[in-house]
């Protein structure tokens, strides 16, 4: 399994993105692996960070550190690794864009009757290859969350919000 970055992806990618700058956005900012001729989308490279919580005003304010700071962003931002059964729906592998490539490919906890005719259920061998990969965005994700800490822990922010009112 490798982190697919080449040509044959752009291309893919420039057939259903006709604008090079979207294109080159798509590119750039996904994560893809390869998989027998498809390219499957696995997350984004740069998952959002959040600076300000909110917590009920009626409590105490909650202190300002790094263990909190990590955790909540690494439950709620970074990507998460996936299930063959989640919630009563399996997971499978379907065209990403309706429009263009079939060889554009992403995972999703989909219902028996949707997107019958374009899914294929994901096997174990796939999973794997799936989670190894989200395996290496979260750990790429966590320093990214420790060396923002290091240079702005200034500015993240805990912020009350009215409760009971």
């Amino acid at each position: 399994m490798k982190t697919a970055r080449n040509e044959n992806l752009y291309n893919e990618i420039k057939k259903v993105w006709q604008d090079d700058k979207m294109a080159d956005y798509i590119y750039t900012s996904n994560v893809y692996i390869e998989h027998k001729g498809n390219y499957i989308e696995v997350g984004s490279t740069t998952p959002t960070i959040q600076k300000q919580f909110w917590f009920d005003d009626e409590r105490e304010i909650p202190q300002v550190n790094k263990t909190h700071y990590i955790a909540v962003n690494m439950r709620h931002n970074a990507p998460q690794p996936k299930e063959l059964y989640s919630k009563g729906r399996e997971l499978y592998l379907m065209n990403n864009y309706n429009r263009g490539s079939s060889k554009l490919k992403a995972v999703a906890y989909l219902q028996d009757d949707e997107y019958i005719d374009t899914r294929t259920l994901v096997d174990e061998v796939l999973l794997k290859l799936i989670n190894a990969e989200i395996e290496i965005m979260r750990e790429k994700y966590a320093k990214r969350l420790e060396s923002y800490w290091k240079r702005y822990s200034d500015k993240i922010r805990f912020s009350g919000y009215w409760v009971n009112r």
